[in-house]
């Protein structure tokens, strides 16, 4: 599976807690480090296997999907693929 994030997703961090934000519906979700790392990973392109994924990235995923922060077509995304990172302090 391939997915891809909202025009509306922004990442960044509040005082070293790595956050995802979706600008549309004012939802943010605070990462963990290995949730982090695999919101690296989907917005470098990778493709995986829901059945395959932890517990937690199982929840993430399905949480994004659920609060519009990816989308399974590129079209829905309005062909946004990569975050853009905001520093906060």
């Amino acid at each position: 599976m391939r997915v891809y994030f909202s025009d509306n997703v922004k990442f960044f961090k509040i005082k070293e807690i790595d956050v995802i934000g979706n600008t549309n519906n004012n939802t943010l979700i605070g990462l963990e480090p290995d949730s982090f790392d695999f919101i690296n990973q989907i917005n470098k392109g990778y493709e995986f296997e829901y059945h395959t994924l932890s517990e937690e990235n199982k929840k993430l995923i399905d949480t994004l999907f659920e609060n519009g922060f990816v989308f399974k077509e590129e079209s829905e995304a309005k062909n946004k693929q990569n975050l853009d990172m905001i520093p906060l302090q």
